[in-house]
């Protein structure tokens, strides 16, 4: 199967992957609050998503480097399926947590399967450019995900759809799919815990966990915030559509002009941008309209995302890829863990939603200096121009 077609079908995968969690922003607060659900609580369901991705970056890893990378996709399909259903039928917050945390097993497997084996097909001088097409259909899947999440009686019914949708391209993948990469030997713990002295995996890890930490408030939080303000949940599923947009169009072109002008350059200067974005995110919804906000947030976030994830993908030596791709993930799902809980306890204690995303920027400012170190050390390693730099800071044959 050629290479196009590969892609094309990540990308399908991607798309599913991204639908799943656009639904979740319109839908899943208010079944968390018909359960029952305080703050913190609503924060908590949120949280658990991520927290998997924590548990299982070794496990998925491991898969990925020793097993190839289709397996993690398959593991992924089939529990976007389940969790699905969950959603649907969970009678309690105890069986919402469940199935919210094997979405979260579906998703992190998903990202790391597709990336790894885009990242395999990929050369190094276009990995950012071939890396967009992936993150551009995901960010297709979630501008369309929130308008499903708007379809229906109740806030149930898009994941019986969901749950269906799911189950039939797993069983496409397990027909069509091909493996792109087979280990030639075993891989350890050991071997996959020495991919945390890549400098490459600190930037990007860095980056992700940030915009994890931010996004899983905004989304935890914001749609309580426009509905406490009249907007309907129509309208909230527009303007997830909003931020989704710029995150479709841009990918490609940022990728392109990535691959030219350098990762380090444009993550320089974009990351600070972008923090102060954030910040000022809930005063820009109160003195524009919200859609101002969200379309400016989703172009802010291409500038960092697709610069962080060539600068992991270009640099990794490709018989670690998979562990450094679920290694990036977990710092995506710390960030995701602690964002919306820290977030949900401030404004159960009478924190403002506006003081919140305030305290995730002034945050950002040490993380932007460690980032900026980090790509010092980066510039060094890498400065053979090869992968083979960085094989050499691991001690890889």
């Amino acid at each position: 199967m050629s290479n196009l077609k590969i892609t094309v079908l990540l990308a399908a995968a991607m798309f599913l992957e991204a639908v799943g969690y656009g639904i979740v922003a319109p839908t899943l607060p208010f079944i968390a609050l018909q359960l029952g659900a305080n703050e913190f609580e609503t924060g908590l369901v949120f949280g658990v998503y991520a927290l998997v991705g924590v548990v299982l970056v070794i496990p998925l890893g491991l898969l990925a480097d020793r097993f190839g990378r289709r397996i993690l996709i398959y593991i992924g399909l089939g529990a976007l399926a389940i969790g699905s259903l969950g959603f649907a039928l969970a009678p309690g917050l105890g069986l919402l947590y469940v199935a919210r945390m094997v979405q979260g097993i579906g998703g992190n497997a998903i990202w790391v399967g597709c990336l790894s084996m885009q990242g395999d097909m990929s050369s190094r001088e276009g990995m950012g450019r071939s890396l967009s097409w992936l993150t551009a259909a995901w960010s297709f899947g979630f501008m369309l995900g929130p308008l499903l999440g708007a379809v229906g009686e109740t806030y149930r019914t898009p994941y019986y759809i969901y749950a269906v949708v799911s189950a039939l391209a797993l069983v496409g993948s397990l027909t069509y799919l091909p493996e792109s990469f087979r280990s030639s030997g075993s891989f350890t713990v050991g071997n996959f815990l020495r991919v945390f002295r890549l400098p490459n995996l600190w930037v990007s890890g860095s980056v992700v966990f940030l915009m994890a930490a931010f996004y899983g408030a905004f989304e935890a939080f914001v749609p309580r915030y426009l509905n406490d303000h009249g907007v309907p949940r129509s309208m909230m599923g527009v303007l997830f559509c909003g931020l989704a947009v710029p995150t479709i169009v841009l990918p490609p072109l940022i990728g392109k002009i990535t691959d030219r002008l350098g990762d380090s350059r444009l993550l320089r200067f974009s990351l600070p941008v972008w923090t102060v974005i954030i910040g000022g995110s809930m005063y820009l919804m109160d003195l524009m309209h919200p859609m101002v906000a969200f379309v400016l947030l989703g172009a802010a976030e291409v500038f960092i995302l697709m610069p962080s994830l060539a600068i992991l993908h270009r640099w990794v030596p490709t018989e670690i890829r998979g562990s450094a791709s679920s290694a990036n993930n977990f710092m995506f799902s710390l960030g995701f863990t602690i964002g919306p809980i820290l977030a949900g306890q401030a404004i159960l204690s009478g924190a403002s939603y506006h003081s919140v995303y305030v305290a995730i920027a002034l945050f950002g400012i040490p993380v932007i200096l460690f980032v900026y170190r980090m790509l010092r050390r980066l510039d060094e390693a890498s400065s053979g121009k090869t992968a083979a730099g960085m094989g050499a800071v691991l001690d890889l044959p």
